[in-house]
C-alpha cells in the first residue's frame, strides 16, 4: 500500500512571499486593520485562495482585530538585563494595544531560526532582536517580511535600527575613575568579545587605558566563550584556573568585568583563595542588576537603563511598523556608574574608606 504523501501546510509565509508584500500586509488584508491599497488588497485575495490558505486560530475570529503584536526574540530570557527590558517593552506595548510573542534563543542558531519562522507565521507586525548571534542572514530574511530593530547588538556597516548603550563611553569613564582614585594595574575578565556590544565594551577598556597614560597588562585580560549563559559559574572556574596556574600574588589592583554575574563569580573564586575584595583586588560589573546591591561586598558597575532602552526598543519599531521612522533610528542611550563597596580609593587609608562608605 502506498502512503499518499501529505501536503505541506500553507503558511501566512507562503503567502506573503508568494504575493511580494510583507507578512503584515497579508495580515492585514485578512483582518481588515489597515488601509491596503485596492490593487494590493485583490491581489493578495487572489493568492491566498490559489494557495487554499486558511488562517490559524491566531489570525482568525479570535483575534481583536485592533490587537496588533510585536515579536520579541530574546538571548537568554533568564538574564535579568534581558527580562527588564522585555518587561518593559510589554508595558510600552501594552498602552498602544499591541501584544507581545517572546521566542528565547539561548545562543543556539537552530531555535534562532525556528523562533523567526513562528514569529512570521503567526504574522507579528515587527520583530525585536535581544542579543543572541546576530547572524545576519536571519535578520535579513525577518525584515523581508516584517519591520525589525536590534537591541542591545548592532551589525557593523548595517543600515539597520538598533537601541544600545553607549558602552566605549562607559567603559572610558570607569577606566578614568579607577584612575583617579590610584589603580594602574588593571585587569579585564570578558565573555569572548563576538558581538558587538562586548566589542565596545573591550574597545572602550583599551581607549580608557590608553588615554589615562596606563599600561596594558595583556596578561591580565581573561576571556571565555564558556561566559555567553551561565557567566558566574563560568567565571568562577576561569579565575580559579588562573590563580591555580599563577598564584595569587600575580593579579591586577582591580578587574573590570563585562557582567555584573560574571563579576559575581570572580568575587566568588577570589574570597575562596583568601583575596579580599576590594582590600586586596578591587571588582566591578556592568549592567547594574538586582545581584549587584546585594553581593558582598556591593559591587561598583556601570548601571544599563534597562527600563529607558525596552521603551526606546518599542517607540522605535512603532514607528517602523506604521512608516513614521525618520532615517535610520539608532539610539546610544547613556550608561551610568554606580559606586558601591568593591573598589575603593588607594590614595586614602583604608580607614577613611570604610568611614566614607558608612555615610
Amino acid at each position: 500500500m502506498v502512503k499518499e504523501k501529505r501536503k505541506k501546510k500553507i503558511t501566512i509565509h507562503d503567502v506573503a512571499r508568494e504575493a511580494g508584500v510583507s507578512i503584515s500586509t497579508v495580515s492585514h488584508v485578512l483582518n481588515g486593520t489597515a488601509k491596503i491599497s485596492d490593487a494590493t488588497r485583490q491581489h493578495v485575495i487572489e493568492v491566498v485562495q490559489r494557495f487554499n490558505y486558511v488562517p490559524n486560530g491566531y489570525g482568525g475570529k479570535g483575534r481583536d482585530k485592533n490587537l496588533k503584536t510585536v515579536g520579541i526574540m530574546v538571548a537568554d530570557i533568564k538574564n535579568e538585563f534581558y527580562a527588564r527590558c522585555v518587561q518593559s517593552i510589554m508595558n510600552a506595548a501594552l498602552q498602544e494595544n499591541y501584544t507581545t510573542m517572546i521566542c528565547e534563543m539561548a545562543f543556539n542558531y537552530k531555535k534562532e531560526c525556528m523562533g523567526v519562522d513562528a514569529l512570521l507565521d503567526k504574522g507579528v507586525d515587527g520583530i525585536i532582536f535581544m542579543g543572541g548571534s546576530l547572524d545576519e542572514n536571519i535578520i535579513r530574511k525577518a525584515n523581508r517580511s516584517a519591520p525589525v530593530l536590534l537591541c542591545d547588538r548592532k551589525i557593523a556597516g548595517s543600515s539597520l535600527p538598533s537601541v544600545t548603550t553607549d558602552n566605549v563611553s562607559a567603559m572610558r569613564d570607569l577606566i578614568s575613575l579607577l584612575k583617579e582614585w590610584g589603580y594602574t594595574k588593571i585587569g579585564l575578565l570578558s565573555e569572548t568579545p563576538e558581538m558587538d556590544n562586548l566589542k565596545d565594551r573591550c574597545l572602550g577598556f583599551k581607549a580608557g587605558i590608553e588615554e589615562n597614560g596606563l599600561k596594558l597588562y595583556k596578561e591580565f585580560m581573561l576571556f571565555s566563550p564558556d561566559l555567553k549563559l551561565d557567566k558566574a559559574r563560568a567565571a568562577n572556574c576561569l579565575l580559579k584556573e588562573y590563580l591555580e596556574k599563577h598564584g595569587t600574588r600575580n593579579l591586577p589592583e582591580v578587574f573590570v568585568t563585562t557582567s555584573d554575574l560574571i563579576a559575581a563569580g570572580a568575587i566568588s573564586a577570589l574570597r575562596k583563595y583568601g583575596i579580599r575584595v576590594p582590600n586586596d583586588v578591587g571588582i566591578t560589573g556592568f549592567d547594574d542588576i538586582s545581584l549587584a546591591a546585594n553581593l558582598d561586598p556591593p559591587l561598583t558597575t556601570i548601571a544599563q537603563n534597562m527600563e529607558e532602552i525596552g521603551l526606546y526598543c518599542f517607540r522605535h519599531i512603532l514607528n517602523l511598523i506604521n512608516g513614521t521612522a525618520i532615517g535610520v533610528p539608532h539610539s546610544v542611550i547613556e550608561a551610568e556608574i554606580v559606586i558601591r563597596k568593591s573598589v575603593i580609593d588607594r590614595r586614602m587609608p583604608l580607614a577613611w574608606n570604610k568611614m566614607k562608605k558608612s555615610c
